[in-house]
């Protein structure tokens, strides 16, 4: 009886601690979050949330997104709707029974997943940071993944037809991105500064402008992805089996060498993001759970070292 009774404080002490969370492998259809609520869909160790967050701090405005869920201090997100845009406390969230993950604002559709006719039967929050839609034969019909907005988390390719972006600035529409330039011969990792087409008084040049640029990739065959592996190392894997590696950034640990992204269950020793920052530097970060007896994110790398050879940095257009 002892036992027993021991079993089922433990219990509630897990889940106390995570307060408002729904822990759950597989979201079924019909569930749903409300964004009065503060509920969010836990992955299956705690480590990521899907569900609603204020937007920019505001307690009005929302918007969904995926975030480090148990980490102490602001809270960091790694994924929101890019095609969205903020909500009210009044918006629903569901997974609805034609497997469309869909977020309504009143009487009106925001934003959709487009997956009715692909036979969803269940999403999941998983470990890596990925929300998935999955059919009825266990395949990915709907990933967060495919779908970027500004942060790279280990084992998430982002391959030629995807990019990081930061949000668009208020003043004039530009924003950055880190995306793959396709050359005749080659191909490179570069961060771009892009402003409008309607956007004037402005060379053209001025548009679209690379301001750093990773190693080339030449006469490739097969795939190219760009992947921050689980050691920590950035850079490009390419080939038809994705055997070859080019790295951005080697870390000192790193003693396997550069690998492709993969699907993982479980928690990883190492949190790290590559972040797309809104002053147009790509970052890396490393949760410390011990440096100087706290708890906080270090950076590790950044890809350009004087912010004025940002373009749009410093009064720098080029």
């Amino acid at each position: 009886m002892a036992t027993t009774t021991s079993c089922w404080i433990l219990f509630y002490l897990v889940v106390a601690s995570f307060g408002e969370y729904c822990m759950a492998s597989q979201i079924g259809l019909g569930s749903r979050l409300l964004a009065r609520e503060d509920r969010a869909w836990m992955s299956d160790n705690g480590t990521f949330a899907f569900g609603f967050t204020p937007e920019d701090g505001r307690d009005d405005q929302f918007q969904i997104a995926v975030w480090f869920a148990e980490l102490p201090g602001d809270r960091i997100t790694v994924w929101t709707a890019r095609d969205s845009r903020p909500v009210t406390n009044n918006a629903i969230l569901e997974l609805d029974t034609t497997g469309n993950l869909v977020l309504i604002d009143g009487d009106t559709t925001v934003w959709m997943s487009n997956t009715s006719g692909a036979s969803v039967q269940y999403a999941v929050m998983s470990e890596t940071g990925n929300f998935i839609l999955y059919d009825i034969e266990k395949y990915t019909a709907w990933q967060s993944f495919s779908h970027p907005s500004d942060t790279l988390l280990p084992n998430q390719p982002l391959t030629v037809s995807l990019e990081l972006t930061t949000s668009k600035s208020a003043s004039h529409g530009g924003y950055y991105s880190l995306k793959m330039l396709q050359q005749p011969t080659s191909l490179s990792l570069a961060l771009t500064y892009n402003l409008p087409e309607s956007y004037v008084n402005l060379p053209e040049s001025y548009a679209n402008y690379s301001y750093w640029q990773g190693p080339d990739i030449s006469n490739v065959t097969g795939d190219v992805v760009a992947v921050l592996d689980e050691a920590g190392s950035f850079g490009i894997v390419y080939g038809e089996s994705l055997d070859g590696a080019v790295y951005v950034y080697k870390n000192d640990g790193d003693e396997k060498g550069l690998s492709a992204a993969s699907n993982r269950s479980t928690r990883l020793a190492v949190l790290r993001r590559l972040t797309l920052e809104t002053n147009g530097n790509i970052r890396l970060y490393r949760w410390d759970d011990d440096i100087n007896g706290s708890r906080q994110w270090v950076p590790e790398w950044a890809a350009v070292s004087n912010p004025c050879d940002i373009a749009g940095i410093c009064g720098r257009r080029r």
